[in-house]
């Protein structure tokens, strides 16, 4: 009776959102790796550096700190866009809510799930669908 008591993680059909195209991102992670990179680039000097050469020490933090992280506990983000977006983007636009034309956060650590936009029933497994919808399931 997950719909009595709130979205979770086991009312989502992890095959149609894994095989769906969907972006995804880690919020704890990207915010962090956002923060890490700004202070990289302030750290470092133009006069001293080129731009290219602040790339790629930028790429190799990203990578490093990518190694180093494994999201575990984090909330996820899964969305549908017609393109993928940068932390950068999205922390612009005020979220990726005003980017995506829906999309879910699951947060692992308590399994909970939010849900913006009209997303479709088919990321719903049917047992959702049918306590939503008021009807037995089969």
């Amino acid at each position: 009776m997950s719909y009595k008591y709130g979205l979770n993680g086991n009312d989502l059909n992890w095959d149609a959102i894994i095989t769906g195209g969907f972006g995804e991102f880690c919020i704890e992670c990207s915010d962090n790796l956002y923060r890490i990179e700004e202070n990289v680039k302030c750290a470092l000097d133009s006069d001293f550096f080129t731009e290219g050469q602040i790339d790629t020490i930028i790429d190799t933090v990203r990578e490093e700190f990518y190694y180093q992280n494994d999201c575990d506990g984090h909330t996820r983000c899964y969305y549908r866009a017609d393109s993928e977006y940068t932390t950068e983007e999205i922390i612009q636009a005020g979220g990726i809510e005003k980017l995506a034309e829906y999309g879910i956060f699951h947060d692992t650590n308590d399994n909970f799930v939010d849900a913006f936009g009209e997303v479709p029933d088919s990321i719903f497994t049917e047992k959702y669908i049918a306590e939503r919808d008021g009807v037995e399931a089969e």
